[in-house]
């Protein structure tokens, strides 16, 4: 059987930072190891040190899910496309490992509570009927998401207290969301060819003095994206 991706099919600087992100992740996770491994207890987060938890939390720990996340919509387009390229069936053929992911998340959340496999398995189904869709209805169907997230957080700050409705503004401001954005999002960045754009610009771009730059770019492009959900 022939891989999936060739080498030189690759795009390195998705690759790179893939596994930036990834070791982020995994420096967030250290405490939660060490729940469970070394039976410590978390500290109790409050006045300095809840500062300090809070600016992680954003600008480290969400930063690094959030492009992990927009490169799994990325991966999904790619890989899809090529399958069809291939003459495969690409919809089912992405089901497919999906399917395997959420084994392996099930099978990973027995020994560790913490795991997300699962999860970006189920959510990542909602991305296959996008996969014929045009790029504007993706387009507008992002936009609306976006807008109901941000009005959803925009009612728990200023409305705390909604009922009966306080479960749906939970649901639709809920961490699920935020994933499900970040996979829309980069799966649009893949079929409206912009990550191509970004890095045919990058390698044309005569002002730049060395190769940092073109990394700054990517990452920058990256927070504009993470930020549009904010």
């Amino acid at each position: 059987m022939n891989p999936s991706i060739t080498q030189k099919e690759r795009i390195i600087s998705l690759d790179i930072i893939r596994g930036l992100a990834l070791f982020g992740i995994l420096l967030i996770n250290v405490k939660a190891f060490q729940v469970v491994t070394d039976d410590v207890q978390l500290p109790d987060y409050n006045g300095l040190n809840g500062m300090i938890e809070t600016f992680i939390q954003i600008f480290v720990e969400k930063k690094f899910f959030s492009i992990f996340s927009f490169l799994f919509g990325v991966g999904f387009y790619i890989f899809a496309s090529r399958a069809e390229s291939r003459g495969d069936k690409p919809r089912w053929r992405f089901a497919r490992r999906l399917l395997a992911l959420l084994l392996i998340g099930i099978i990973h959340g027995l020994f560790f509570w913490g795991s997300i496999l699962a999860a970006y398995a189920l959510i990542g189904f909602l991305l296959i009927p996008f996969y014929r869709a045009k790029v504007s209805t993706i387009s507008k169907w992002l936009g609306g998401i976006i807008t109901v997230y941000i009005i959803s957080q925009l009612l728990k700050i200023l409305v705390p207290d909604m009922g009966v409705f306080s479960n749906v503004i939970a649901f639709l401001g809920n961490d699920t969301i935020t994933v499900f954005i970040m996979f829309l999002s980069g799966f649009l960045a893949a079929k409206a060819n912009w990550i191509r754009k970004i890095s045919d610009l990058s390698h044309s771009n005569k002002m730049a003095p060395n190769r940092y730059i073109s990394i700054v770019y990517r990452f920058f492009y990256l927070d504009l994206v993470r930020l549009t959900k904010q």
